[in-house]
Parts: C-alpha cells; structure tokens; sequence
C-alpha cells in the first residue's frame, strides 16, 4: 500500500560509463586481489557511518560485513552499475516515504533529493548524525518517521 526507500538512489544508470566502471574496479581490484569481505569491513565501516555511529553500532556492523560472501558481493557490485530506476519513478503511485542519513557518503542526500523530486508526492526525511545505515544508526528516530507515515496511510492498507 506503501513505499519506504532508505538511503537509496534512482541507481548508477544516470552515471557515464567512465564513473561507473571506475567505481567497479575500485571495488572489485582488492576481491580480486585476494581479499574478502572480512579484510575490507575495518575500513569501509567509516564509509558507511556517520560521525557520531556508537561503538556498538560500529561492532555491529562489523560483524555483519565480516560474514558476507566474496561471490554474492561482487555479483552486487556488478549488479549496482547497471540499475536504473529512473523511467519507472515517475510511474510510483503510492504514498512513498524517503529516508536517508543527513551523513550518507554512500548515496548522499542529493541522490534522495532526485527520488523525491522523481516521485510524484514523495516525501522526504533527513536523519540527523546517521551516515547510510540510518536504520541502524538511529533506529528509535528511524521507526518514529517510518510508523507516523505507515499510520498516515494504515486506511489505505486496509481497502487492499
């Protein structure tokens, strides 16, 4: 009935060809080096947080990184330079929330900002402090903006 996209963009397809490939030879040089994703999760952590991240929310996320696969990640990797969302944005008809970390390094605000501005009615909320896990990061603001707007909307659900 609804639409919630987190710390997302309309995907790499809007890139040139040159950054995309740049971007995916800078990920994939270190796995094909002989790394994994547990080698490179120390330092991606401060990519993926924002400044003010908890120790626990840091360890968390270690953890997390450290056990994803070498062969599933790449395949996302690839899969991330082809997305392109952009020609169905317009087409969204349902009441559609945006979130994202006012710290994302990952996909900044500007990239929710094309969302929001793609989407007709879209609404967008920026998380103070959080970087690309807002979620994770300030899960209480995080479930405060995600239930007020499924409340907004819970009517809607209930003609499906």
């Amino acid at each position: 009935a609804t639409l919630t996209l987190a710390d997302s963009s309309q995907g790499m397809g809007a890139a040139d060809e040159a950054d995309r490939q740049d971007f995916l030879a800078r990920r994939l040089e270190p796995l094909e080096s002989g790394l994994t994703p547990a080698d490179l999760a120390p330092k991606m952590i401060d990519i993926l947080v924002g400044s003010k991240a908890s120790e626990k929310v840091r360890q968390r996320l270690l953890d997390s990184l450290s056990v994803v696969r070498t062969g599933p990640y790449i395949q996302a990797l690839k899969a991330t330079v082809t997305t392109d969302f952009r020609s169905i944005l317009p087409n969204i008809d349902a009441p559609t929330l945006i979130i994202v970390g006012d710290e994302d390094k990952v996909l900044p605000p500007s990239e929710s900002q094309v969302l929001a501005d793609a989407i007709p009615g879209a609404e967008l909320v920026t998380i103070e402090h959080a970087g690309h896990l807002s979620n994770i990061e300030s899960p209480d603001r995080f479930n405060a903006i995600l239930g007020e707007f499924l409340d907004r909307h819970a009517a809607i659900a209930d003609t499906l």
